[in-house]
């Protein structure tokens, strides 16, 4: 009985053999040449669509490394890794208990000397006042002895009587001619500065300081002319000496009474305005070290290194933080040299990210790197793509499988490209000219799309046959 059941598994394992070899048979007659539709394709019209595949990684646009630009023990620090920060945001801070003392004093001396200058327009308009009558006695009283009617037809005459003789002193004529005109100038400029005070006041008295100089400066100006004419005066005699010597007293007095109240309102208007300047620079100074030992984000970002620690002594310039932007990533991938010149700037990108499986991004090529980059001893080159669609989720560091558009072509002749061959260097296809006859033809191709077809630029027309793997 036992013989019996042995011999009935030998058979049954003996016909499970033979059944598969059976199938390997008709599968491999199946491969082989089983179906004639599986050795031929036709010439066809479809869309074509080239497309370079690369790996690459997200980074942010703007990432930056900070630190303090002064020595000292860092005080505070108000954020850590991961933490969001807007522009301006303070970071980290040195201890600023001194320059922070120094600030609030000058501050102080601010307000104060700003309150003085309320006082000071009072002393402004004084000044100017003064002024305008030093400028009215030196003309109409101490020059004019020199003109006669200044006031309406000034002409330049000195002479004095000695009994019935008449002395005159010479002046040139053009010197003559030049005084006349300045003194008729000079009584419009009086006049105009006699009519400015009536609406001279405390209150707003800075904005008449250099009005009122221009007014001096020009009466200053005509009193030095005047000046140089009486210098030349000289005596036709011992006898005159005192009188030529009272006239240049005269003059020169007047000059330096001008001169004199000409001074008193750059005084009474600069002084106070000079104090509060230094105060100002004073001031300007201390805020600029107040930053110098404050780490600030200059953007929108996410922080993503924070090593300043409270105690911790800072040197000038050592990195402490680092920030990187958000909401704004580009994609860097390499391409290489055997792709770089189907890619070019502005072709369309789709765009995967390993953390997103299945979510997709529209992106496109906006910067070819001109010099090459060697990784792994192949040469590639960098591209830059811009995400399109962007989303906060996006963050720095992320894998993006990355798929370039770099050439489309529509309604174009396509083949296979299984079916193309090449021989020194040129391209050919098996065409079918008759049942069973095939033809060798060469043939010339454009782009090779994505869903492995080749364009046919020429050698084959449209619903021509060939066979794709170059056997009868």
């Amino acid at each position: 009985m036992m013989g019996n059941l042995m011999k009935a598994k030998f058979f049954k394992k003996k016909y499970i053999i033979s059944a598969i070899l059976l199938l390997v048979v008709i599968i491999g007659f199946v491969i082989a040449g089983g179906g004639e539709e599986a050795q031929i394709a036709k010439v066809e019209r479809r869309d074509i669509v080239q497309e370079v595949v690369v790996t690459g990684k997200t980074k942010a646009r703007n990432e930056v490394e900070l630190g303090f630009d002064k020595n000292g023990r860092v005080a505070r620090s108000y954020v850590e890794v991961g933490n969001r920060v807007v522009q301006g945001q303070v970071i980290a801070e040195l201890d600023m208990g001194a320059d922070l003392a120094n600030l609030a004093k000058e501050r102080a001396l601010l307000a104060e000397e700003e309150s003085g200058l309320l006082d000071e327009g009072k002393k402004i308009e004084s000044a100017i006042r003064e002024a305008f009558s030093a400028a009215d006695n030196a003309v109409r009283n101490k020059a004019d002895q020199f003109f006669k009617t200044p006031r309406t037809n000034p002409n330049f005459e000195v002479k004095f009587s000695d009994g019935n003789y008449v002395h005159y002193f010479s002046v040139p004529s053009d010197i003559v001619i030049e005084l006349n005109s300045n003194r008729f100038d000079i009584e419009i400029t009086l006049n105009k500065f006699q009519a400015e005070l009536l609406q001279l006041n405390s209150s707003d008295s800075k904005n008449f300081v250099s009005i009122a100089l221009e007014r001096i400066n020009t009466v200053s100006n005509f009193l030095n002319k005047v000046a140089y004419a009486v210098n030349s005066f000289a005596p036709a005699n011992f006898a005159y000496e005192a009188t030529v010597t009272g006239y240049k007293t005269a003059i020169d007095s007047a000059r330096n009474t001008v001169a004199t109240a000409r001074d008193g309102v750059l005084s009474a208007s600069g002084a106070g305005e000079e104090r509060v300047n230094q105060i100002k620079s004073s001031i300007s100074s201390l805020e600029a070290e107040l930053r110098k030992s404050r780490i600030t984000a200059p953007f929108g970002g996410t922080v993503s290194r924070q090593d300043a620690d409270v105690g911790e002594i800072a040197q000038a310039g050592e990195i402490f933080v680092s920030v990187i932007s958000e909401n704004d990533m580009y994609i860097e991938a390499n391409v290489s040299e055997i792709n770089i010149g189907k890619v070019a700037a502005g072709n369309v990108v789709k765009i995967e990210f390993d953390a997103y499986p299945g979510e997709k991004f529209q992106g496109t090529v906006t910067f070819i790197d001109p010099g090459e980059t060697v990784v792994d001893e192949v040469v590639n080159y960098k591209l830059r793509i811009e995400i399109n669609n962007p989303d906060v989720k996006i963050r720095s560091g992320l894998t993006a499988g990355v798929t370039i558009a770099s050439a489309e072509k529509k309604d174009v002749l396509s083949i296979p490209t299984y079916a193309v061959m090449r021989e020194d260097g040129k391209m050919y296809v098996n065409k079918f000219v008759e049942k069973k006859i095939i033809e060798k033809v060469e043939i010339t191709t454009g782009i090779t799309g994505s869903d492995g077809y080749v364009e046919v630029l020429s050698g084959l027309s449209e619903s021509d046959t060939v066979h794709i793997n170059g056997s009868e």
